[in-house]
């Protein structure tokens, strides 16, 4: 997921809270920080979830973190932060 602010693309995690019968995505909860934000101003966010945000790990460190567990009945997908 790719979550801006302003414009700028900034660090976010997303976790599904609850799902539709069919097992996709009903609510989820968007954890980020915003650094500073001046008395009585605003700021702008967005979320792209068909893009993806920046990450402070390498391209391996990512690949290295996934648990991919094949069986007969699901494929789970579990990253280890």
């Amino acid at each position: 997921m790719l979550l801006q602010r302003d414009g700028k693309a900034i660090p976010a995690q997303a976790y599904v809270l609850e799902k539709h019968p069919d097992g996709s995505a009903k609510t989820a909860a968007i954890h980020f920080i915003i650094d500073k934000l001046d008395k009585d101003a605003t700021t702008h966010l967005t979320a792209d979830f068909e893009k993806e945000g920046p990450s402070t790990r390498t391209q391996s460190e990512r690949k290295s973190a996934r648990q991919i567990t094949d069986t007969e009945s699901a494929i789970a997908v579990r990253y280890r932060v």
